[in-house]
This record gives structure tokens, sequence and C-alpha cells, in this order.
């Protein structure tokens, strides 16, 4: 038991040398024939394996997250004493397992209601939890490596396919909200507003003018849940977001999960070479390319050499293939974004939506909407009761806003509202001004607390009454509180506002082009998609 421990210890941290252990003396001891001792009948090895199956068993199910230390174990037993033990029928555990990824694509709409996505850390943490649950779930790139253990690398492609199948859906949406006779009178009002006054409020989209136009929406009416229809389309791009990155993680799991299986081959040229040369058949093939006939022929020259058997040749090329396409996987450029993108551009872009060509004048207002709700759920993080939703993150609002702006080509018109400096002008003079108060109050406080000592007869006396001014010095010690509570709350604000501009600005590197813009061409005779919840336009990832 302590020598396989120690194998499988030094198998976790890579000590351990190629092939198996050599056997120890002990192994003789355990060939010996059953001895008797006395009247009993004692048989060594038996009692070996009885004690191994009962102790692997005993701790596995103490701890079934360490069943892979006791499997090894098992196997190491196997190979050094020839030891073989029963299955112990205990259930495969591990921390690593999370929602299976294909419960997750058939849920799709489901998972990005419920999860919010962390841009840099790649992983989705549950809103709420369930009702009477005390943890909530998390799910990483491991946890998606783990399950593409199972379900293999095909499941990117169906990853796309059902991400695009629900965009569909969702830009629907999108498109009936911008066709709204209100908000788009409304945004196209601003667009001429903006380029009218451009130059009178140097370039910058006021900030007065997005909350302004929060209130008017919030003032057609709210929902049961107190949001208004501004929030409702800030929570429909944030879905969006949100699977746009569950896409970028199953990605990135899946060259994890190739990188993991690269590990075991020792190398990809002689790995293919082996595989070609072992599967190759003796029978003539047509001539090759000049500097391509020495290598054909040396291939099959080693395969006459090898003579394998027909079950060997099967199994070589299975080899060739696993290593064939963990090597394509891992050398895979394939940009999954840019093919979401150029499959909604040429139907959103087209005359058909036009309404959509002021969309990026309503982000100011969008960014209004995730900041107020992202400082409250911030708050309830800090609650023991969250009958609401609480979390730390939600960058797939900023997914979604990039993704928006790269497939209208509005990213460059919502540069120039420069609405990111217009914040950082109001919440610099709101701290200015709060600074400018806090400073008046302590100095009216200093003021006050000279006055109130007085000279040393009042004190001894006692002609100066202090219950008349105890009032006056609550009012003012409130104030100061709320200045100061004012305070954080504008230090807290603009901590959103920067992390919300980063955001975006990281988002948008994912959507930019890196080929150049390709030469026109003549316009095919093949008639427009009708509208982006076509399926028959759902993009094909081979």
């Amino acid at each position: 038991e302590e020598r396989a421990k120690a194998e499988a210890e030094k198998a976790h941290v890579g000590k351990q040398a190629e092939g198996p252990p050599p056997p120890p003396p002990l192994s003789d001891v355990l060939d010996l024939d059953p001895l008797r001792v006395l009247s009993r009948r004692v048989h060594i090895k038996r009692r070996v394996q009885r004690y191994l199956e009962k102790v692997f068993y005993d701790l596995t199910v103490v701890a079934l997250h360490d069943w892979a230390t006791y499997a090894e174990m098992k196997s190491l037993a196997s190979m050094c004493y020839d030891i073989e033990l029963r299955d112990n029928r205990l259930p495969a555990g591990s921390l690593d397992v999370g929602l299976d990824v294909l419960r997750i694509m058939q849920n799709i709409d489901v998972f990005v209601a419920r999860f919010s996505y962390n841009l840099n850390q790649q992983n989705f943490v549950e809103r709420k939890p369930d009702r009477g649950s005390k943890n909530v779930r998390s799910i990483g790139i491991r946890s998606i490596a783990v399950s593409l253990k199972q379900h293999g690398l095909g499941v990117l492609n169906t990853t796309v396919n059902y991400t695009y199948q629900f965009l569909a859906q969702k830009f629907d949406v999108f498109n009936q909200f911008l066709y709204d006779d209100y908000v788009r009178s409304h945004l196209s009002r601003e667009r001429r507003w903006f380029k009218k006054h451009r130059e009178e409020c140097k370039a910058r989209y006021p900030f007065e003018r997005a909350q302004d136009f929060a209130k008017k929406i919030r003032k057609l009416g709210v929902g049961d849940d107190g949001r208004s229809f501004l929030d409702h389309f800030r929570a429909l791009l944030t879905e969006v977001g949100n699977a746009l990155g569950y896409v970028r993680m199953v990605r990135s799991a899946g060259a994890e999960f190739c990188a993991d299986a690269a590990a075991f081959v020792p190398d990809f040229d002689d790995a293919a070479a082996f595989a070609k040369a072992a599967a190759a058949d003796a029978q003539p093939t047509a001539p090759a390319a000049d500097g391509e006939v020495e290598e054909d022929v040396e291939v099959l020259a080693d395969a006459d050499r090898l003579s394998l058997a027909e079950s060997s040749r099967v199994a070589a090329a299975n080899y060739g293939v696993v290593v064939g396409s963990i090597r394509k996987n891992l050398n895979e450029g394939r940009d999954y974004f840019q093919v979401l993108v150029n499959v909604f551009k040429k139907v959103l872009t087209s005359g058909e939506h036009s309404h959509l060509d002021t969309f990026y004048a309503l982000v100011p207002a969008l960014c209004l909407s995730w900041v107020e709700a992202s400082l409250k759920a911030k708050d309830r993080m800090f609650k023991k009761v969250r009958d609401q939703e609480a979390y730390y993150t939600d960058d797939g609002f900023a997914v979604g806003v990039a993704y928006v702006l790269a497939i209208l080509d509005q990213g460059s018109k919502f540069d120039e509202l420069h609405w990111f400096d217009a914040v950082a002008l109001k919440l610099k003079a709101d701290e200015a001004l709060i600074k400018k108060n806090l400073a008046e109050r302590e100095a009216k406080e200093k003021a006050r607390e000279k006055a109130r000592r007085g000279s040393v007869v009042d004190r001894v006396f006692g002609r100066k009454k202090e219950e008349d001014e105890a009032p006056e010095s609550i009012d003012i010690t409130r104030a100061t509180s709320t200045m100061q509570l004012t305070a954080r709350r504008c230090a807290a604000t603009k901590q959103e506002y920067e992390l919300l501009y980063f955001s975006i600005q990281g988002s948008r590197v994912f959507f930019l082009r890196n080929e150049p813009e390709p030469a026109k061409a003549e316009p095919s005779a093949e008639p427009a998609p009708a509208g982006p919840g076509d399926d028959d336009d759902a993009p094909t990832v081979d």
C-alpha cells in the first residue's frame, strides 16, 4: 500500500520514470503457494488482495474527489505485484466536473439568463442560487474541458450552431425594440441634436441627456420586478454577450483539452509517419511529385519491414486519426466570433433595417442602466438573504455591446460620442463638489466646536446650555455622514464606469478584422436572406 501510494504521488508531480517500476523482492513472497500454519491455511497474495480492496474502498468513500489516485494505485498494484483487485462499484467524482456542456447547449437560453460572465477569468457564476441552496454554481474552462473528454471535440461546432439559433431569436426582439416609434424617433432626434451642437458640447455626448432618456423610458411603465423597458433591453444584450462568452470558453476548453492530450504524444511528425507507415499497404501507388518520391518509397519500405497484422494496421490507422485530430485542433486558427459577425451582418445592415442605424446613440443610456444594476447587485452580495439577483461580475453586457457595434459597423460612430470622456468629466465635477462641501462642513464643525467650548468661566458656571445645541449638532453630524456616503457612492460609480470602459474596449478586440478588406465581387444572383431568424443561414463550421 505504501509503495503504491508513493508511486502514485510521483506520477502526479511528474517524477515517475518511463515504464512500470521494477518489481520489488516482495513479489517473490506473493507468488508462494498457500502455507499451512498449524491448522490454518494462509494464502498471502489473497490476504493482501482483500486488504487493498478494503482500504481503497474505504478511502474512496471518504473522499470521492480523490478516486483517481486510488485507481492509479490499483493499476500499480496490478503491474508491480500482479494483484488484480475487484471493482469497488463507486461513482467517479471530481471537483472539476460541473454542468454538462451538452446540457448547457440544450438550455442555453436559461443558462445565459441565470449566470454572469467574467471576461478576464473566463468563467460563469450563478446570479441567484436555487431556493434552499447554500452555494452558487460556477463553470470554468477546466469543467468544460472535463466534459469535452466525454463528448469529444465535435461539441465545438455544435456550440456555434446552437449559439446562432439563440442569437437569431434575440435579434428578433432586438429589431422590434428599435423599431418602436418612440425609441426610433428619440434616437433620431438625439443624433440630429449631437450633429448640430457638436462644437458646443466639445464633441462629448452630455451625461444629462442620457439620464433624461432613461427617465422618459421609465415613465412608460415598469414590470413587476421594477425594471423598465430599457433595463429589459440591457438584459437582452447581456444574454447575447453571455452566449458569445460561452462560445469563447468552450473554444478555450477545447484548446486545453488538446494540450493535455498532446502531452502524451512524443512528437507529432514521428507519430504521423509511424501511423502512415504502419497502415500503408504494399500495393503500388501512383508516382508522387518531385521531392516526394524518396519519402514515399521510404514509407512503403518501412511498412514492408514492419509486416504487421491486419488488426495492428487498423489500430495504427486509428492512432494516426487521433493524433491528426489533436494536431489540427491545436493549430486551428478559426475565429468563431467572426463567423457569427458575418452571418448577421449581411442581414442587419441591409436597407430593410435602417432603423438600426441609431443604435450607437442608445448605448449611453444602456450604460447608465448597467451601472445602476451592477451597484445594486454588488450591494446584495453582503446580505444573508438573497431574494434577488446578486453578482460581482457581469461582463456579458460589454461583450454584447461590442458584438452589436461590430455587426452594425457603428464602432467609429460610438467613438465619436466620446461618452466615457463625458462620464469622467461629470464624475470629476461631482467629486470636486463633494470635497468642497465636506471641507465647508468640517470648517463649520470646528468653528461650532470652538464656540461651544466658550470661555473658562462659561464652562465652570454652566451659563451655556448645551441642550439647545444638541439638535443642531445632530443635524450637522447627519449631513456629514450623508456626504461621506455620497462620496463613497461616487467612487464606486467611477470604478464601475472604468470597469465597463475597459471591458467594452477589450471585447471589441474579439471582433476586429485581422485580414485585409477583400476586393468587391460581382453581385450574386442568389436572393438575400429574409431575416436573422432563418435557420438556413446558420454558419457551417467544418
